[in-house]
């Protein structure tokens, strides 16, 4: 039987331990952690990864943990809602997107493994130090943490599931440089709270090119009691010389504690309440959705829109433009059914510009 040993148990090395059980080939898993428990914080599971871990059937597990997520909204910083689209089976895929707490992602991995390939199937406090290949095997060195000793495991394959920092690549490239600090900061956490929205939301405030705030629920436990355990982020995009200063000073590592009195200043003028209270949001929709001002319209209006713009809804346009043909205001209507958020084509944009000024033209002079 083919043998292939994996480097790393976490999530990328367990699933593909269970994977190639599935196929009939044997694995076993090495990690350099003395034991393996559920750490981490909130990730997502995208319909395309959850179809893959139901069928190695994990579906039941994952549905008894995590949060199938209803919908993704976007805010600005004072919480005003800016746009939102259904997730997973609310938007018509046949699997859910989950929101779920890493560790316990992984520890629903670690059980599987360890229940189909056997308890010896992951070995903690086994490092990788190194491989060798010959024309019919792999040899991979490894230490025992507990012990210093060093020994040899064989095997057909290796598979280099060991993070960021991998050992593995780097023999495989070892002149290759470290990886690249795109300067974003960030704090996580995660803390028991009440639920907001749908109660399976995204909430997104902001934007990763300079300040951004992330919420969302991660335990069905929690939603059982009525809570929610609520994974946040906060990022902060930092100017360049805060970027070589800070990752001089703290070098690339996502295990030290974070400081309020580090974060907090960043968000000090923000207001979270409106996209966290149903009813606050609901009276700012009446009290500000034009619609219900359509009757007080007058002004000529040119409506252009882009079918691809996935911001602004192509509907909304439309909407507008019947609303005042029906009202009797002048309006004409620009579609580019090949264009998103920006109008980049040539052809395109000489449209653009030319129907834009003479629109102008029109009514100002």
């Amino acid at each position: 039987m083919v043998r292939v040993i994996v480097a790393g148990a976490g999530i990328g090395g367990l699933s593909a331990a269970l994977s190639l059980h599935a196929a009939g080939i044997e694995a076993i898993v090495i990690d350099s952690a003395a034991a393996l428990r559920p750490l981490g914080v909130g990730i997502n599971l995208m319909p395309h990864a959850v179809r893959e871990l139901t069928e190695l059937g994990l579906g039941g597990a994952l549905e008894a943990t995590g949060i199938p997520t209803a919908e993704m909204v976007h805010f600005d910083r004072h919480g005003n809602r800016i746009w939102g689209f259904a997730s997973g089976r609310y938007i018509g895929y046949r699997w859910p997107q989950y929101s779920i707490h890493r560790g316990e992602l992984q520890m629903i991995l670690l059980a599987a493994v360890r229940d189909r390939l056997g308890p010896g199937a992951v070995r903690t406090a086994t490092a990788f130090v190194s491989f060798a290949e010959s024309s019919t095997e792999v040899t991979v060195r490894v230490r025992d943490r507990s012990s210093g000793a060093l020994r040899e495991l064989r095997g057909d394959a290796l598979v280099g599931a060991d993070g960021l920092g991998s050992r593995v690549r780097a023999q495989l490239h070892p002149g290759e440089p470290p990886p690249r600090w795109g300067g974003v900061m960030m704090w996580r956490g995660v803390m028991e709270g009440a639920p907001f929205l749908t109660g399976r939301t995204v909430a997104v405030a902001g934007t990763n090119a300079a300040l951004k705030f992330v919420a969302y629920p991660i335990s069905r436990q929690a939603e059982r009691r009525g809570r929610a355990l609520l994974n946040w982020v906060a990022e902060v995009k930092l100017p360049g010389r805060a970027v070589l200063a800070s990752l001089d000073r703290n070098g690339a590592d996502w295990n030290r504690e974070g400081r309020l009195g580090d974060v907090l200043p960043w968000f000090a003028d923000w207001e979270f309440g409106q996209f966290t209270d149903p009813a606050m949001l609901a009276a700012q929709y009446r009290k500000y959705s034009p619609h219900l001002y359509v009757k007080n319209f007058k002004t000529p209006i040119l409506v252009i829109h882009s079918e691809l713009d996935y911001r602004v809804p192509f509907g909304e346009g439309l909407q507008l433009f019947t609303a005042v043909q029906r009202m009797g205001v002048d309006s004409k209507l620009l579609v580019f059914p090949d264009e998103g958020h920006w109008v980049l084509k040539p052809q395109n944009s000489q449209l653009w510009y030319h129907t834009v000024l003479d629109w102008l033209d029109k009514y100002l002079k």
